[in-house]
């Protein structure tokens, strides 16, 4: 573990109040009504088992920092721009942009309830998760392929209680030195007391070797103090289901678990499961316990851990 992050993430914890701000104007004085900035970042400090490939003891993991400007105009206009710096150096195919300095730049025009937007980023399918895991668990089919590009054009649109969004991408490439184009979309709405999504990707491989076509049904739920959670996503290669229950006890506890059922095409399926608790130590960490079988190896894990966010 690298003590000199530590140091960084408690400096930038403690003065965290310092770092948004946003400067408001009259509407008959200028063309936008206000400007603000937000600066902000998250780090795990974790103590487990080896249950990333990573070998056991203390890691900082998913520790990332950004920036992010909006400017509003007076007819509800709105142009955004944001930068995330990563700090996490792993190797991780599906990711692209895991193992870069700069994980996210982009900018988004919009108005109303629309936005487009370019840059590198994150896809829409992103969006499709249902875990309660912080490490372990098991993740979508569309976080299997490939989650993230360099040049994405985006969008987001809400029409009568369902919110769309999308991405394209036709100059991906991961590590093995493949290329790909990408177009991905997810479509979100809320009945009652329920949200549902449904995702579709499609990856269609320059050198014909990664080919693949998935999709994706999720269903939350919300009884007083229980969530509940299930999903099922396939490709051409996994089919994976999903379950999670979590109980709030108030507004600092969180008790979850889950199972996830993984079908690898030609192979006998195969279940993970994990059980966490977390409690809000303050409004900037929150500290958690995991147990299960991690996904990685199969091996039974557990893990103590520190998230640190402002």
């Amino acid at each position: 573990m690298q003590v000199k992050h530590v140091f960084i993430l408690v400096g930038l914890f403690l003065g965290s109040s310092i770092f948004s701000n946003e400067l408001c104007f009259a509407a008959d004085q200028s063309n936008f009504v206000s400007v603000s900035y937000e600066i902000w970042g998250h780090s795990d400090l974790v103590v487990s088992t080896d249950y990333d490939g990573r070998g056991p003891g203390p890691d900082l993991v998913d520790t990332e920092v950004g920036l992010s400007t909006d400017f509003e105009f007076v007819d509800n206009t709105f142009l955004s721009g944001g930068v995330t710096f990563n700090f996490d150096k792993t190797e991780v195919d599906t990711d692209p942009l895991q193992n870069e300095s700069v994980k996210e730049a982009f900018f988004s025009l919009g108005k109303d309830e629309y936005l487009f937007g370019f840059g590198r980023t994150e896809y829409a399918t992103n969006l499709f998760e249902i875990s309660t895991a912080h490490e372990l668990g098991f993740n979508s089919v569309f976080q299997r392929t490939v989650i993230s590009g360099k040049e994405v054009f985006f969008g987001r649109t809400g029409i009568g209680g369902y919110e769309f969004l999308f991405s394209i991408d036709d100059s991906n490439s991961d590590s093995q030195g493949r290329n790909y184009d990408v177009i991905d979309s997810i479509i979100i709405t809320n009945i009652n007391s329920f949200e549902i999504s449904y995702a579709v990707q499609s990856i269609d491989a320059k050198d014909k070797e990664i080919d693949s076509f998935a999709q994706g049904l999720s269903l939350k739920t919300f009884f007083d103090n229980v969530i509940l959670g299930l999903a099922y996503s396939d490709s051409d290669d996994y089919s994976i289901a999903q379950s999670t229950v979590a109980y709030q006890k108030s507004n600092r506890t969180l008790f979850s678990i889950g199972v996830d059922i993984v079908k690898e095409l030609e192979k006998s399926a195969e279940s993970y499961w994990y059980s966490n608790y977390r409690f809000l130590a303050h409004r900037n960490i929150k500290v958690y316990t995991e147990i299960g079988n991690s996904p990685i190896n199969d091996d039974f894990s557990y893990l103590l851990g520190a998230e640190f966010q402002f």
